[in-house]
């Protein structure tokens, strides 16, 4: 009986802990994306013609 409460808890553990792992992965991973992003639109910002394009928006 011991043994099994035992087992359930080391299985619950293990499922939380993946769990985390993997939010924590995800986590990691879109934030890469966000800043792939963003310096893929900053480089396509200075290919259209750099700063003077932002101040275009700005002004």
């Amino acid at each position: 009986m011991l043994g099994g409460i035992l087992l359930n808890v080391l299985v619950t553990l293990l499922i939380v802990t993946s769990l985390a792992w993997t939010l924590f992965h995800w986590k990691v991973v879109l934030l890469g994306v966000q800043k792939i992003a963003v310096i893929a639109f900053i480089s396509w910002v200075e290919q259209r013609g750099g700063l003077s394009f932002l101040s275009t928006l700005y002004y």
